[in-house]
């Protein structure tokens, strides 16, 4: 037996959606992907690391926004929500959706094993059409790791890893994040 066409929306019926039902989705090419819950550790690891980038960023000009915040990529297509982002300077709407930004300098993902292969995968290329994207930053769920991902050219990343003990810099956000602290009071899987 064939399986039904999925039925591609539009950005505004996309919208709609989100806004009739509350839930938050992933958008790409017409497709539509709702954005599914994660793991009490998994939750445990995002606030910590929101915390964290939080208080380093304090009052300057660069202020960090939680997994409510949108990101559109008009260059790719791609409307994602991130578990963290980081925006320097002014914020910049999407023309298009007034609750989505496309100007982020740095944005984090807590990996999941649901989530892992597109987090590093797809999304991250996807990403990388940003111009304003200065570091994307992988948290690894299972064990201290931290992954960032630094623009050193228009189509040049270098790639770092940071783990127990270390710190990781955060260069185009100037902060860095004991790796340890991140990892604390994290509940088993």
């Amino acid at each position: 037996m064939a399986l039904p066409a999925k039925k591609r929306l539009s950005y505004t019926d996309y919208l709609r959606l989100e806004q009739e039902t509350g839930i938050r989705h992933e958008f790409l090419d017409g497709e539509v992907v709702a954005m599914a819950g994660g793991t009490l550790r998994h939750a445990r690891l995002k606030t910590n690391l929101t915390i964290a980038v939080g208080v380093a960023l304090g009052d300057g000009p660069c202020q960090a926004y939680d997994s409510d915040a949108k990101i559109r990529i008009a260059e790719s297509g791609l409307s994602t929500y991130h578990d963290l982002s980081v925006i320097c300077g002014e914020l910049a709407r999407d023309g298009i959706d007034k609750h989505a930004a496309n100007n982020p300098t740095a944005l984090f993902e807590v990996l999941s094993d649901g989530t892992e292969a597109w987090d590093r995968g797809g999304k991250r290329l996807h990403y990388r059409k940003l111009a304003s994207l200065q570091e994307y930053v992988l948290i690894d769920h299972r064990e201290p790791r931290i992954e960032v991902y630094t623009r050193a050219g228009p189509d040049v990343w270098e790639h770092r890893v940071f783990e127990t003990g270390q710190q990781a810099r955060l260069s185009s956000i100037g902060i860095e994040l004991p790796v340890d602290r991140l990892y604390r009071n994290l509940p088993e899987e």
